[in-house]
C-alpha cells in the first residue's frame, strides 16, 4: 500500500490467488479502486494515493519486473525494473522512488533462493541502478523520499531476521540506529 492516513490504496496480495484488486481508505471506509494491469503479492510500493507506483512482485509462477502507476482512478504501465524480484522496499513519490532489497525463489529438484542488496531509481518513466544496500535482505520496509529514505528490517540469508536500518542519500546505504525487535 502507500498513501497517507486519510488517503491511502492497498493493491494487489494474495486471495487463493493472485489479486488484481485494488482499494482506496479515505479515512473511514474502504471502496473499490481501478484493478491493476497485473495481478501479483509482495511488491514494493510508493507515492500518493493520486499518483502511486506498484512494482516487482510475486505474479505466480514467476517474479515481475513491471511497474504500474495508478493516478487515483485506474493503472497504466510504467517502466520495466531492472531486476525482476518480491518481498522488495519501496519508497518515494511516483516521479522520484526506490526499490531495495526483495529476494527470488526458484524450486524444483535444487531450489535456490537469491536475496539482493541492489536499489533502483525510478524518475516517472525508467529505472536505473542506485547504491546497493550495506545488507542484503528481503521482507524489510522503506520510508522517506529518493534522496532521504531508510530501509529497515527483513530477513536474510538463513532465515536471520534483522533489525538493522540504513539510510540512503540518493546515491549510497549508510548504518542508522537498529529496530527494537528484529522481523521481517
Amino acid at each position: 500500500g502507500f498513501g497517507t492516513q486519510n488517503a491511502a490504496v492497498f493493491a494487489g496480495g494474495f486471495q487463493f490467488l493472485d489479486c488484481s484488486c485494488t482499494e482506496e481508505y479515505d479515512g473511514s471506509s474502504w471502496s473499490a479502486g481501478g484493478a491493476l494491469i497485473n495481478a501479483r503479492k509482495k511488491p514494493g510500493t510508493a507515492g500518493i494515493a493520486t499518483a502511486g507506483l506498484i512494482f516487482g512482485g510475486e505474479p505466480h509462477p514467476s517474479y515481475s519486473s513491471c511497474t504500474e502507476e495508478y493516478d487515483g482512478t485506474s493503472w497504466s504501465a510504467g517502466g520495466t525494473k531492472i531486476q525482476a524480484r518480491y518481498e522488495l522496499g519501496g519508497t518515494g513519490t511516483q516521479n522520484a522512488a526506490l526499490a531495495h532489497g526483495g529476494r527470488n525463489y526458484f524450486g524444483g529438484a535444487s531450489p535456490t533462493v537469491t536475496i539482493y542488496s541492489c536499489t533502483e531509481e525510478y524518475n516517472g518513466t525508467s529505472w536505473s541502478t542506485g547504491g546497493a544496500l550495506i545488507t542484503a535482505r528481503h521482507g524489510l520496509g522503506g520510508a522517506g523520499t529518493q534522496n532521504a529514505g531508510i530501509a529497515f528490517g527483513g530477513e536474510c540469508t538463513g532465515e536471520t531476521l534483522l533489525t538493522c536500518t540504513e539510510e540512503y542519500d540518493g546515491t549510497s546505504w549508510s548504518a542508522g540506529g537498529a529496530l527494537i525487535l528484529e522481523r521481517r
